[in-house]
């Protein structure tokens, strides 16, 4: 009994000098212990501190490109409504531009109408009727077709515009344009030469053919009545027509229409009232 109690004082002895050992360690490395903790304290101040400078630079930095974004905003708005405003302008001035276009078409249409068409009778012009017969006396010379012309000359034009004045010459020229529409075929031509001197083309035509058509042209006109007015009597109204049928000698439409005039000059020499079919040697 009395040695285990001493095994047993001697263990407890044992650990409080243990005990002692460490507190007099701790208390011999105190000052080295407080000194890391103050290093560490103050690496975690300085880290710390660099820490906040940052934050607060990147802040600084964010609030610049904040105002820098809120400034290139408010230019963007400003471009854009410029942009607005012009793109409206730009429209403003296609309409006008699109209407001027319009109108100049307009007007180049009403310039070549009045190019192609005598306004008085609603015929092809001479300008017009000369570069239908040049056309289709190239086609003539290409193909093995015919082609006639007729030159008509409405008899006594002076006298009547001399007599009854010239709006009822205008309305004799008019009168006869319709006689002469309403008589030709879909496929002839005619224009006003000049006066009272008319043309009519004849494509793919003999001068058989042509003859007859020249015959009814001057046969309705005569059959017709023509009043000088309401209140007024009826004046005879004749025609003279000198028809040219085309050869492979013809080279020009211009010398094709001497021909058809020098016809025409036979009938009237004839009493007028005629259709003359041109001869070579005439």
């Amino acid at each position: 009994m009395q040695k285990e109690r001493q095994n047993s004082d001697f263990t407890i002895f044992d650990n409080e000098e243990k005990v002692i050992k460490q507190a007099e360690d701790l208390a011999n490395n105190f000052d080295a212990h407080a000194k890391l903790v103050h290093e560490n304290m103050k690496s975690l101040a300085s880290g710390y501190r660099r820490s906040y400078r940052e934050q607060q630079r990147l802040i600084r930095l964010s609030d610049r490109q904040q105002e820098q974004l809120r400034h290139m905003t408010v230019e963007l708005q400003n471009a854009n409504e410029k942009l607005e405003d012009q793109a409206q302008k730009l429209e403003g001035l296609n309409r006008a531009l699109q209407e001027e276009i319009k109108e100049k078409k307009l007007l180049e249409d009403e310039l070549r109408a009045i190019a192609m068409i005598d306004s008085l009778t609603g015929v092809y012009t001479r300008r017009q009727l000369l570069e239908f017969g040049k056309n289709e006396l190239k086609r003539f010379q290409r193909s093995d077709s015919s082609l006639c012309i007729l030159m008509i000359d409405i008899d006594y034009f002076k006298k009547i515009n001399d007599t009854h004045g010239h709006g009822v010459g205008d309305n004799v020229l008019k009168y006869f344009s319709g006689v002469c529409k309403g008589t030709i075929r879909t496929t002839d031509t005619i224009g006003r030469i000049g006066g009272e001197e008319f043309v009519v083309i004849m494509p793919d035509t003999t001068k058989d053919t042509g003859y007859e058509v020249a015959e009814r042209i001057r046969k309705n006109v005569a059959e017709s009545t023509l009043f000088r007015d309401e209140s007024s009597l009826a004046f005879p109204l004749t025609v003279s027509i000198g028809l040219y049928e085309f050869t492979q000698e013809d080279h020009s439409f211009e010398h094709a229409l001497s021909k058809a005039d020098s016809a025409l000059y036979e009938a009237k020499g004839a009493g007028r009232n005629h259709v003359i079919v041109y001869k070579k040697d005439s």
